[in-house]
Protein backbone atom coordinates (compact mmCIF):
# COMPACT_ATOMS: atom_id res chain seq x y z
CA UNK A 1 0.00 0.00 0.00
CA UNK A 2 2.92 2.26 0.65
CA UNK A 3 4.00 2.21 -2.67
CA UNK A 4 1.30 4.12 -4.06
CA UNK A 5 2.66 7.15 -2.11
CA UNK A 6 6.08 7.02 -3.32
CA UNK A 7 7.42 10.75 -4.25
CA UNK A 8 7.70 10.22 -7.61
CA UNK A 9 4.21 8.42 -8.58
CA UNK A 10 0.95 10.61 -7.97
CA UNK A 11 -2.26 8.54 -10.40
CA UNK A 12 -4.42 12.03 -9.93
CA UNK A 13 -1.69 13.78 -12.21
CA UNK A 14 -1.66 11.03 -15.13
CA UNK A 15 -4.31 12.75 -17.13
CA UNK A 16 -3.00 16.33 -16.57
CA UNK A 17 -1.06 17.97 -19.12
CA UNK A 18 1.50 20.03 -16.68
CA UNK A 19 3.44 18.25 -13.96
CA UNK A 20 3.10 19.49 -10.33
CA UNK A 21 5.98 22.02 -9.93
CA UNK A 22 4.63 23.75 -13.44
CA UNK A 23 0.81 23.84 -12.13
CA UNK A 24 1.60 24.37 -8.71
CA UNK A 25 4.36 27.06 -7.93
CA UNK A 26 3.31 29.91 -10.55
CA UNK A 27 3.82 31.80 -7.75
CA UNK A 28 7.38 31.76 -7.64
CA UNK A 29 9.81 33.19 -10.14
CA UNK A 30 12.72 31.41 -11.17
CA UNK A 31 14.78 35.01 -10.03
CA UNK A 32 13.55 34.36 -6.45
CA UNK A 33 16.15 31.55 -5.93
CA UNK A 34 19.39 33.62 -6.71
CA UNK A 35 21.24 33.20 -3.74
CA UNK A 36 21.98 36.70 -4.09
CA UNK A 37 18.25 37.23 -3.83
CA UNK A 38 17.27 35.04 -0.81
CA UNK A 39 20.63 36.84 1.24
CA UNK A 40 18.60 39.79 0.34
CA UNK A 41 15.84 39.09 2.35
CA UNK A 42 17.95 38.73 5.31
CA UNK A 43 19.07 42.11 5.15
CA UNK A 44 17.52 42.78 8.84
CA UNK A 45 19.76 39.97 10.29
CA UNK A 46 22.63 42.12 11.97
CA UNK A 47 26.39 40.66 11.44
CA UNK A 48 26.47 36.57 10.36
CA UNK A 49 28.14 36.97 6.89
CA UNK A 50 28.96 34.12 6.93
CA UNK A 51 25.66 32.33 8.31
CA UNK A 52 23.58 34.66 5.46
CA UNK A 53 26.00 32.73 3.01
CA UNK A 54 25.98 29.58 3.95
CA UNK A 55 21.50 29.75 4.57
CA UNK A 56 21.28 31.56 1.23
CA UNK A 57 22.95 28.21 -0.93
CA UNK A 58 20.81 25.95 1.17
CA UNK A 59 18.10 27.49 0.46
CA UNK A 60 18.64 28.50 -3.14
CA UNK A 61 19.82 24.91 -3.64
CA UNK A 62 16.86 23.49 -2.37
CA UNK A 63 14.41 25.86 -4.34
CA UNK A 64 15.95 25.82 -7.87
CA UNK A 65 15.61 22.03 -7.24
CA UNK A 66 11.41 21.98 -6.30
CA UNK A 67 11.26 24.41 -9.32
CA UNK A 68 13.20 22.41 -11.37
CA UNK A 69 10.89 19.28 -10.74
CA UNK A 70 13.56 17.70 -9.43
CA UNK A 71 13.28 14.63 -6.76
CA UNK A 72 16.57 12.75 -5.49
CA UNK A 73 16.24 10.16 -3.15
CA UNK A 74 19.47 11.23 -1.28
CA UNK A 75 17.99 14.53 -0.85
CA UNK A 76 20.41 18.08 -0.37
CA UNK A 77 22.59 18.31 2.86
CA UNK A 78 20.93 19.06 6.04
CA UNK A 79 22.42 21.64 8.41
CA UNK A 80 22.52 22.61 11.95
CA UNK A 81 22.87 26.35 13.25
CA UNK A 82 25.18 26.75 16.14
CA UNK A 83 25.48 29.88 18.32
CA UNK A 84 24.99 32.02 21.10
CA UNK A 85 21.61 32.86 22.33
CA UNK A 86 19.95 36.17 20.27
CA UNK A 87 22.46 36.49 17.57
CA UNK A 88 19.76 35.88 14.82
CA UNK A 89 19.42 32.16 14.47
CA UNK A 90 15.83 32.24 14.55
CA UNK A 91 14.93 35.86 13.28
CA UNK A 92 17.07 34.23 10.14
CA UNK A 93 14.40 31.34 9.48
CA UNK A 94 11.47 33.72 10.81
CA UNK A 95 12.70 36.49 7.97
CA UNK A 96 13.41 33.12 5.12
CA UNK A 97 10.21 31.62 6.10
CA UNK A 98 7.73 34.27 5.42
CA UNK A 99 9.14 35.02 1.84
CA UNK A 100 10.66 31.50 0.27
CA UNK A 101 7.20 30.39 -1.12
CA UNK A 102 7.11 26.88 0.16
CA UNK A 103 5.74 25.60 3.24
CA UNK A 104 7.70 26.25 6.43
CA UNK A 105 7.26 25.00 9.77
CA UNK A 106 9.09 25.60 12.85
CA UNK A 107 9.35 22.67 15.92
CA UNK A 108 10.07 23.65 19.04
CA UNK A 109 12.16 20.61 20.63
CA UNK A 110 11.37 21.39 23.90
CA UNK A 111 7.41 19.75 22.68
CA UNK A 112 9.39 16.72 21.11
CA UNK A 113 8.84 13.59 23.14
CA UNK A 114 9.26 9.79 22.31
CA UNK A 115 6.83 7.56 20.93
CA UNK A 116 3.43 6.84 22.62
CA UNK A 117 3.57 10.09 24.68
CA UNK A 118 1.76 13.25 23.60
CA UNK A 119 3.96 15.45 21.55
CA UNK A 120 5.54 16.55 19.25
CA UNK A 121 5.95 13.56 16.19
CA UNK A 122 7.20 13.42 12.94
CA UNK A 123 3.62 12.83 11.98
CA UNK A 124 2.15 16.01 13.59
CA UNK A 125 5.41 17.73 11.57
CA UNK A 126 3.63 15.90 8.36
CA UNK A 127 0.36 17.69 9.46
CA UNK A 128 1.69 20.86 9.39
CA UNK A 129 3.64 20.94 6.68
CA UNK A 130 0.46 20.07 4.56
CA UNK A 131 -1.76 22.97 6.59
CA UNK A 132 1.20 25.27 5.67
CA UNK A 133 0.57 23.55 1.99
CA UNK A 134 -2.69 24.10 2.24
CA UNK A 135 -2.83 27.28 2.60
CA UNK A 136 -0.35 28.61 -0.33
CA UNK A 137 -2.06 26.70 -2.97
CA UNK A 138 -5.62 28.22 -1.73
CA UNK A 139 -4.07 31.23 -2.34
CA UNK A 140 -3.25 30.25 -5.85
CA UNK A 141 -5.01 27.55 -7.18
CA UNK A 142 -8.65 26.47 -7.49
CA UNK A 143 -9.70 23.71 -5.34
CA UNK A 144 -6.00 22.09 -4.85
CA UNK A 145 -6.32 18.15 -4.66
CA UNK A 146 -4.87 16.35 -1.77
CA UNK A 147 -2.40 15.23 -4.44
CA UNK A 148 -1.29 18.36 -4.75
CA UNK A 149 -1.49 19.55 -1.65
CA UNK A 150 0.42 16.80 -0.61
CA UNK A 151 3.31 17.06 -3.21
CA UNK A 152 4.40 20.71 -2.56
CA UNK A 153 3.82 19.63 1.86
CA UNK A 154 6.90 16.96 0.58
CA UNK A 155 8.88 19.81 -0.61
CA UNK A 156 8.87 22.20 2.28
CA UNK A 157 11.31 23.27 5.04
CA UNK A 158 11.46 22.39 8.34
CA UNK A 159 13.29 23.97 11.18
CA UNK A 160 13.55 22.74 14.54
CA UNK A 161 14.66 25.51 16.89
CA UNK A 162 16.31 24.33 20.58
CA UNK A 163 18.09 21.56 18.99
CA UNK A 164 20.16 21.68 21.72
CA UNK A 165 17.48 20.85 24.58
CA UNK A 166 17.58 16.89 22.81
CA UNK A 167 20.90 16.72 23.60
CA UNK A 168 21.29 13.46 26.08
CA UNK A 169 25.20 13.32 27.99
CA UNK A 170 26.41 9.95 28.03
CA UNK A 171 25.82 9.06 31.92
CA UNK A 172 24.28 11.88 32.84
CA UNK A 173 20.75 11.62 33.68
CA UNK A 174 18.65 14.73 33.60
CA UNK A 175 20.68 17.64 32.97
CA UNK A 176 19.88 18.73 29.07
CA UNK A 177 16.84 15.98 29.18
CA UNK A 178 17.78 12.97 30.39
CA UNK A 179 19.77 10.17 29.01
CA UNK A 180 17.18 7.78 27.83
CA UNK A 181 14.50 10.42 26.84
CA UNK A 182 16.83 12.63 24.28
CA UNK A 183 18.31 9.28 22.68
CA UNK A 184 14.30 7.96 22.43
CA UNK A 185 13.59 11.69 20.49
CA UNK A 186 16.71 11.69 18.69
CA UNK A 187 15.95 8.49 16.83
CA UNK A 188 12.24 9.35 16.16
CA UNK A 189 13.84 12.47 14.00
CA UNK A 190 16.00 10.08 12.03
CA UNK A 191 13.10 8.97 10.46
CA UNK A 192 12.46 12.58 9.02
CA UNK A 193 16.48 12.93 8.06
CA UNK A 194 16.92 9.78 6.28
CA UNK A 195 14.36 10.17 3.62
CA UNK A 196 11.63 7.72 4.79
CA UNK A 197 7.42 7.51 3.90
CA UNK A 198 5.83 9.06 7.44
CA UNK A 199 2.46 9.45 7.79
CA UNK A 200 0.55 12.46 7.51
CA UNK A 201 -0.96 13.35 11.09
CA UNK A 202 -2.65 11.18 14.04
CA UNK A 203 -5.30 14.04 14.12
CA UNK A 204 -6.81 14.41 10.37
CA UNK A 205 -9.34 11.56 9.16
CA UNK A 206 -8.89 12.96 5.74
CA UNK A 207 -5.65 12.60 5.73
CA UNK A 208 -5.06 9.20 8.01
CA UNK A 209 -4.25 7.44 4.90
CA UNK A 210 -1.77 9.31 3.35
CA UNK A 211 2.08 9.51 3.66
CA UNK A 212 4.88 12.03 3.02
CA UNK A 213 8.71 10.75 1.79
CA UNK A 214 10.84 13.17 3.48
CA UNK A 215 13.76 12.57 0.91
CA UNK A 216 12.45 15.86 -0.74
CA UNK A 217 12.23 18.07 2.36
CA UNK A 218 15.02 20.62 3.73
CA UNK A 219 15.67 19.93 7.15
CA UNK A 220 17.37 22.84 9.37
CA UNK A 221 17.99 22.58 13.27
CA UNK A 222 19.30 25.50 15.52
CA UNK A 223 20.42 25.57 18.93
CA UNK A 224 22.70 27.96 21.73
CA UNK A 225 24.97 24.49 22.56
CA UNK A 226 25.77 26.25 25.61
CA UNK A 227 29.22 24.62 26.55
CA UNK A 228 30.30 23.37 23.41
CA UNK A 229 33.12 25.04 23.01
CA UNK A 230 34.19 24.23 26.69
CA UNK A 231 37.19 22.24 27.38
CA UNK A 232 34.54 19.43 28.79
CA UNK A 233 33.54 18.96 25.31
CA UNK A 234 36.62 19.19 23.18
CA UNK A 235 38.84 17.39 25.27
CA UNK A 236 37.16 14.67 23.84
CA UNK A 237 38.02 14.91 20.30
CA UNK A 238 39.52 12.55 18.79
CA UNK A 239 40.38 14.24 15.80
CA UNK A 240 41.49 17.73 15.58
CA UNK A 241 39.38 20.07 13.07
CA UNK A 242 41.27 20.88 10.11
CA UNK A 243 41.86 24.72 9.44
CA UNK A 244 39.16 25.33 7.01
CA UNK A 245 36.74 24.10 9.95
CA UNK A 246 38.04 26.79 12.46
CA UNK A 247 38.45 29.84 10.47
CA UNK A 248 36.57 33.17 9.74
CA UNK A 249 32.74 33.17 11.49
CA UNK A 250 33.44 29.94 12.75
CA UNK A 251 36.34 30.68 15.19
CA UNK A 252 34.81 28.97 18.03
CA UNK A 253 35.67 25.96 15.47
CA UNK A 254 32.86 23.68 16.58
CA UNK A 255 32.59 20.63 14.45
CA UNK A 256 30.63 17.54 14.10
CA UNK A 257 32.74 15.53 16.58
CA UNK A 258 31.54 18.31 19.07
CA UNK A 259 28.11 18.32 18.50
CA UNK A 260 28.34 14.40 18.37
CA UNK A 261 30.04 15.13 22.13
CA UNK A 262 27.48 17.54 23.27
CA UNK A 263 25.31 14.76 23.37
CA UNK A 264 23.99 13.44 20.13
CA UNK A 265 23.76 10.36 18.23
CA UNK A 266 26.94 9.94 16.20
CA UNK A 267 23.62 8.58 13.12
CA UNK A 268 22.18 11.76 13.54
CA UNK A 269 25.12 14.07 13.69
CA UNK A 270 25.82 12.09 10.55
CA UNK A 271 22.55 13.42 8.92
CA UNK A 272 23.70 17.00 9.84
CA UNK A 273 26.58 17.55 7.41
CA UNK A 274 26.29 21.20 7.45
CA UNK A 275 27.26 23.64 9.98
CA UNK A 276 26.28 27.02 10.12
CA UNK A 277 27.75 29.56 12.47
CA UNK A 278 26.39 32.15 14.33
CA UNK A 279 28.76 34.65 16.17
CA UNK A 280 28.29 36.85 19.43
CA UNK A 281 27.13 40.27 18.50
CA UNK A 282 29.41 43.40 18.75
CA UNK A 283 28.77 46.30 20.20
CA UNK A 284 28.69 47.90 16.88
CA UNK A 285 26.50 45.21 15.72
CA UNK A 286 23.59 46.15 18.64
CA UNK A 287 24.49 49.71 17.89
CA UNK A 288 23.10 48.83 14.32
CA UNK A 289 20.50 46.93 15.68
CA UNK A 290 19.22 49.86 17.89
CA UNK A 291 18.90 51.85 14.76
CA UNK A 292 17.94 49.70 12.30
CA UNK A 293 13.39 50.30 12.77
CA UNK A 294 12.61 46.90 11.77
CA UNK A 295 14.12 44.81 14.82
CA UNK A 296 14.84 47.74 17.04
CA UNK A 297 13.51 47.35 20.76
CA UNK A 298 13.28 51.42 20.51
CA UNK A 299 10.79 51.49 17.65
CA UNK A 300 8.94 49.20 19.67
CA UNK A 301 8.60 51.68 22.82
CA UNK A 302 7.74 54.73 19.96
CA UNK A 303 4.94 52.49 18.66
CA UNK A 304 3.42 51.73 22.06
CA UNK A 305 3.61 55.11 23.37
CA UNK A 306 2.39 57.02 20.20
CA UNK A 307 -0.61 54.17 20.95
CA UNK A 308 -1.01 56.19 24.31
CA UNK A 309 -0.28 59.62 22.92
CA UNK A 310 3.14 60.05 25.11
CA UNK A 311 6.01 61.91 22.95
CA UNK A 312 8.97 59.90 22.66
CA UNK A 313 12.47 60.88 22.27
CA UNK A 314 15.89 59.20 22.02
CA UNK A 315 19.37 61.53 22.11
CA UNK A 316 21.44 60.06 19.49
CA UNK A 317 24.41 59.80 21.91
CA UNK A 318 22.82 56.87 23.98
CA UNK A 319 22.77 54.60 21.15
CA UNK A 320 26.36 53.43 21.89
CA UNK A 321 26.17 53.85 25.57
CA UNK A 322 23.19 51.05 25.43
CA UNK A 323 24.52 48.40 23.00
CA UNK A 324 28.15 48.48 25.04
CA UNK A 325 25.65 47.80 27.99
CA UNK A 326 23.82 45.01 26.48
CA UNK A 327 26.86 43.38 25.39
CA UNK A 328 28.11 42.47 28.46
CA UNK A 329 25.38 40.63 29.22
CA UNK A 330 26.29 38.45 26.82
CA UNK A 331 22.07 37.52 25.42
CA UNK A 332 23.09 38.80 21.77
CA UNK A 333 19.65 40.96 20.64
CA UNK A 334 17.72 40.10 23.58
CA UNK A 335 20.33 41.93 26.01
CA UNK A 336 18.79 45.15 24.23
CA UNK A 337 14.98 45.10 25.61
CA UNK A 338 16.67 44.29 29.24
CA UNK A 339 18.65 47.06 28.96
CA UNK A 340 16.37 49.65 27.69
CA UNK A 341 13.11 48.40 29.70
CA UNK A 342 14.48 49.86 33.38
CA UNK A 343 15.44 52.99 31.72
CA UNK A 344 12.04 53.93 30.41
CA UNK A 345 9.65 52.34 32.55
CA UNK A 346 9.73 54.68 35.64
CA UNK A 347 9.91 57.90 32.96
CA UNK A 348 6.87 56.06 30.95
CA UNK A 349 4.87 56.58 34.61
CA UNK A 350 6.42 60.01 35.32
CA UNK A 351 5.24 61.10 31.88
CA UNK A 352 1.77 60.03 32.01
CA UNK A 353 1.14 61.11 35.52
CA UNK A 354 2.24 64.56 34.39
CA UNK A 355 0.09 64.69 31.01
CA UNK A 356 1.91 65.53 27.61
CA UNK A 357 5.04 65.13 28.48
CA UNK A 358 7.53 63.12 26.64
CA UNK A 359 9.82 60.24 27.55
CA UNK A 360 13.04 61.35 26.59
CA UNK A 361 16.15 58.80 27.09
CA UNK A 362 19.43 60.90 27.11
CA UNK A 363 22.83 59.72 28.19
CA UNK A 364 22.37 61.44 31.20
CA UNK A 365 19.24 59.60 31.98
CA UNK A 366 21.38 56.42 31.35
CA UNK A 367 23.77 57.24 34.31
CA UNK A 368 20.94 58.32 36.76
CA UNK A 369 18.83 55.09 36.06
CA UNK A 370 20.54 52.57 34.76
CA UNK A 371 19.72 49.70 37.44
CA UNK A 372 22.05 47.20 35.71
CA UNK A 373 25.41 48.53 36.45
CA UNK A 374 24.02 51.55 38.91
CA UNK A 375 27.92 52.06 40.03
CA UNK A 376 29.63 52.02 37.40
CA UNK A 377 30.82 55.00 34.81
CA UNK A 378 29.60 55.41 31.59
CA UNK A 379 31.58 53.72 28.75
CA UNK A 380 34.10 56.63 27.14
CA UNK A 381 32.35 56.89 23.58
CA UNK A 382 33.05 59.69 21.21
CA UNK A 383 30.38 59.75 18.52
CA UNK A 384 31.01 61.74 14.89
CA UNK A 385 28.49 64.29 15.54
CA UNK A 386 29.60 65.21 18.78
CA UNK A 387 33.66 65.66 18.39
CA UNK A 388 33.75 68.05 20.93
CA UNK A 389 31.65 66.68 23.90
CA UNK A 390 33.94 66.02 26.59
CA UNK A 391 34.13 61.80 27.18
CA UNK A 392 32.57 61.04 30.52
CA UNK A 393 34.47 59.78 33.49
Amino acid sequence: MLDEFSPDEFPADEHRDRKPHERLLVHIEPAQARPAAIRSRLSAVIGQDTAKDYLSVLFSLHLARVLAGQDQERGLPSAVLVGPTGVGKTHSMRSLSHQIGLPFVTVDCSTLVEAGIVGGQPEDIMEMLVGEAQTLLDSTQSRPSQDDVRWLAGRGIVFFDEFDKLASPDGKEGGRGGSERGRAVQRRLLTLLEGDLVAIGRKTVSWSEHYIHTANLLILVGGAFAGIDSNEVRSKRRVAPKPAETEGANAGGVTAEDIQNYGFMPELVARLPVIVPFTELSTGHLEQILRNDQVSPLKLWQDALAGLDIPFEVEDRVLPFLAKEAVRLRMGARALQQVVFPLLARKTVAADIKGGAAVRLAVEDFRRESQLNPLEPLPEVQTEAQPDQPKES
